[in-house]
């Protein structure tokens, strides 16, 4: 009996799945053709409600995005555009990306961000590697820069950018790397000098909802979305007094924060599990604005700083810091809240503070004591002249006490 030919189905399966662009022109026909079918659906199932304004030819490239923000191939390019720029779809990785200890980190000195890029590529980005990139950036940048010129070449870098295009292409596991605490005081110094505040804003959004990856699924645990927001808060307050738009830009990012929801949909001021997150990045805050107290007199709006205030208040009611903060508002100093905090302190309990917590704590007396007397509180004056002078040799070292009781003589109300 003669056997029967197989039957070879290779041509025809060769027709029905033709064989994937190859080259660089075939590959940018195809992004061209998917890309004019993808807009033109969207025209078709959602039409715009304006009539877009023509374009010049000098409006529309390869590179720059349609101007028309309600257009659908706006949408489109800007969403293809930040694909294409990641580095999993731009950068070709290195063969050996584990390179020998030697040659990487020589190269890590002198192109962090080249050595970063493959690496994503690679899919190979850990916590170390992460770190020791965005160290390596920052001194990189700060060889014989400072200032302004420092912000500049962090600006120039686009660090910021691409970390962030990276993070927006990754897994959950990956995104939760840049709220680590030994990265969050690199990345935002990057994001404030590219003035990228918005986006950590959206960071923060996404922390607070414990949601950084989409969807019910991937919920963070409460603890790590708890930390996550108030290191990345903290360092993003931090970043923005020193090298972005200073302490008015850092306390309106500060109050902002506070009005972000959690997932239970309750701002986080308001929240008694959250708001705990919010008392690091607003004692920095105070701490910045005592230390410069000339520059931010005049520079912070009273609406701004009375929003701080009563935020610093929730988080730390009858407080040192409520106290001090309180004595710095820019236009009604007021130093009642000092000699309550004192008055209500605890007999011996200055005695396990650290030295510095002492000094602080004696600094802002005399402070308190200036505003009381200018303001003509002689009740209050009188209390608190009588306990420094009572209390100064328990809270000085020997060396320091001749000089404030000299000073502290010289405030006494007559």
């Amino acid at each position: 009996m003669k056997g029967t030919a197989s039957l070879n189905y290779a041509p025809w399966f060769k027709n029905l799945h033709p064989p994937l662009p190859r080259t660089p022109r075939q590959s940018q026909q195809l992004l061209n053709a998917l890309t004019t079918s993808f807009r033109r659906q969207l025209d078709r199932e959602y039409p715009s409600a304006s009539v877009p304004t023509p374009l010049n030819q000098d409006e529309v490239s390869e590179v720059h995005l349609p101007k028309n923000p309600e257009s659908s191939s706006y949408a489109t390019d800007k969403h293809l555009h930040s694909i294409l720029e990641n580095p999993l779809f731009r950068v070709q990785p290195r063969k050996e990306v584990r390179a020998k200890g030697s040659d990487r980190d020589s190269r890590l000195a002198k192109e962090p961000m080249v050595v970063f890029e493959e690496l994503a590529a690679a899919g190979n980005v850990t916590l170390s590697a992460l770190n020791n990139c965005l160290v390596s950036q920052l001194l990189l940048l700060s060889d014989h820069k400072s200032g302004e010129q420092f912000v500049k070449a962090m600006r120039d870098s686009r660090t910021a950018s691409r970390i962030a295009s990276w993070w927006s292409a990754s897994d959950l596991n990956t995104r939760g790397l840049l709220f680590h605490p030994s990265i969050t005081p690199h990345i935002t110094k990057f994001l404030v000098a590219e003035n990228m505040q918005s986006v950590a804003l959206t960071w923060l959004k996404l922390l607070a909802q414990r949601d950084i990856l989409g969807g019910e699924g991937s919920r963070l645990k409460r603890k790590d979305s708890r930390i996550g927001f108030g290191g990345l808060l903290n360092d993003l307050v931090l970043a923005e007094a020193r090298y972005g738009g200073g302490i008015e830009s850092a306390m309106r990012l500060y109050v902002s924060a506070g009005q972000l929801t959690t997932s239970d949909r309750i701002p986080i001021i308001k929240n008694e599990y959250w708001n705990a997150t919010l008392l690091s990045a607003g004692g920095h805050l105070g701490q910045l604005i005592i230390q410069n107290e000339p520059d931010h007199a005049s520079g912070v709006g009273q609406i701004l700083y009375e929003n701080y205030l009563q935020m610093i208040n929730t988080v730390a009611a009858n407080s040192l810091l409520h106290a001090c903060v309180c004595m710095h508002h820019p236009t009604k100093p007021n130093a009642r809240p000092y000699v309550l905090y004192v008055q209500a302190l605890p007999e011996g309990r200055t005695a396990s503070w650290s030295k510095l917590r002492r000094d602080h704590y004696m600094r802002a007396g005399f402070t308190a004591l200036r505003i009381l007397l200018d303001q003509n509180d002689s009740e209050y004056a009188t209390w608190l002249a009588k306990y420094m002078q009572d209390t100064i040799s328990q809270h000085l070292d020997p060396e320091d006490v001749q000089s404030a009781q000299y000073e502290l003589a010289r405030l006494e109300p007559a």
